[in-house]
């Protein structure tokens, strides 16, 4: 009896030994994806947000040359 008992529990521990490696590499492969695709697609979505806003303010303030461009937004778009 007690040996049953002794293999039910180290099957029980074996399942859980699997299910902590596959959560490992689950968790592994998830951050590579945020990292690799999420993060950028929000910098993308980030860069045309400005770029939308430099265009209105161009549009506003009727800008032709491109030196009166910089001098117009040099102190509200970082380089």
């Amino acid at each position: 009896m007690t040996r049953k008992r002794f293999n039910w529990f180290k099957a029980a521990v074996a399942i859980g030994f699997l299910l902590g490696i596959v959560l490992l590499v689950e968790s592994t492969l998830t951050y590579r994806y945020v990292t690799r695709h999420l993060i950028r697609d929000h910098l993308t979505w980030q860069a045309a947000q400005h770029i939308a806003a430099i265009e209105s303010r161009t549009r506003q303030f009727n800008i032709d040359a491109q030196e009166e461009l910089r001098k117009r937004t040099a102190l509200t778009v970082l380089p």
